[in-house]
């Protein structure tokens, strides 16, 4: 495509699967294409609003379009484990791999137990 051989971008799909294989697999010193950065901080941010809100609402206009949560679908316990990851990695400077390892560990037991 023109893409490929003339370095001139297409514009996105949204699909972050065809837009990678638009553009091809790289070269040696860059294997990603550089709006997967993007792509990835977007879904990201997405991932995070759906794991603490069971519903959101798109927001559209003036060129921009996002999800913004609504505040009463707030899911608890996933609010929580979040907070206590945050104390727990700025304020008792314990590691991310040991916080990670404990909230999923707290996340398994709540899904065990019916809660989440």
């Amino acid at each position: 495509t023109l893409a490929k051989y003339h370095g001139v971008a297409p514009l996105p799909t949204g699909d972050p699967i065809a837009e990678y294989q638009e553009l091809g697999t790289g070269n040696a010193k860059h294997p990603i294409p550089p709006r997967s950065f993007l792509g990835r901080a977007a879904y990201k941010e997405e991932f995070a609003i759906h794991t603490l809100f069971r519903a959101t609402v798109p927001v559209r206009g003036l060129g921009f379009s996002f999800e913004t949560p609504v505040i009463a679908s707030v899911e608890p316990w996933a609010l929580a484990l979040s907070v206590a990851a945050a104390v727990a990695i700025f304020r008792f400077n314990v590691g991310v791999l040991q916080t990670l390892g404990a909230c999923a560990g707290w996340g398994l037991l709540l899904h065990a137990a019916g809660v989440l």
